[in-house]
């Protein structure tokens, strides 16, 4: 375990996934996955969420504990790959800020490509905030649509979707065929309960 944290170890953005236990009850697992998400890196104070007003987002700490998750990744010495399942930055002021903020978090994960862990990135739509996907597919080593496969183990294939394609915040030029596809859709089901702007 990375900190004397209670289990899990939820905090500040960093989710990550232990694996050992499993490993423990298997003689030889077909694969190990180290997963995190939100990680929401960003060079900028704390702040309440404007959804709750009892949470506050730790921007601050971000960086320590997706260092401290990757630590505990790179101790296990046994995982086939790590997924970081989207919001890698938090968005910040501009393209240049929200590159700055993506290398820096980057700079974690690469710690465990230099350990030969392969890492795989999901999009979320606070990466796309001021980056154009074009450019964020090439900083995450993802392909010209955001979808890829990763063959896992025989039989096994780790298939990546882009989650954010239909979506009016997905990086898509206002006027685009896409931006115009997503505002469709949220006019078409505007005042759905589980629609969400």
């Amino acid at each position: 375990r990375p900190t004397s944290r209670t289990h899990p170890p939820v905090c500040g953005g960093v989710w990550w996934c232990m694996a050992t236990p499993f490993l423990q009850k298997m003689d030889a697992p077909l694969v190990a996955i180290g997963l995190c998400t939100d990680v929401q890196g960003g060079a900028k104070p704390d702040a309440t969420s404007k959804d709750d007003p009892t949470r506050v987002l730790r921007y601050s700490e971000a960086a320590s504990l997706l260092g401290e998750a990757v630590d505990y990744f790179r101790a296990t010495g046994s995982l086939s790959l790590v997924l970081h399942c989207g919001d890698i930055i938090d968005g910040r002021d501009d393209e240049e800020t929200d590159l700055e903020d993506l290398a820096a978090v980057l700079a974690h994960f690469r710690r465990l490509v230099d350990a030969d862990t392969a890492v795989c990135h999901v999009i979320g739509n606070h990466c796309l905030k001021h980056i154009p996907r074009v450019k964020l597919h090439q900083e995450l080593g993802l392909g010209a649509d955001g979808y890829y496969a990763k063959p896992l183990c025989p039989g096994w294939t780790l298939l990546v979707l882009d989650t954010t394609e239909l979506s009016v915040h997905a990086g898509w030029p206002e006027g685009s065929p896409e931006h115009a596809a997503a505002q469709a859709y949220l006019s078409a089901h505007a005042g759905e309960p589980r629609m969400q702007r």
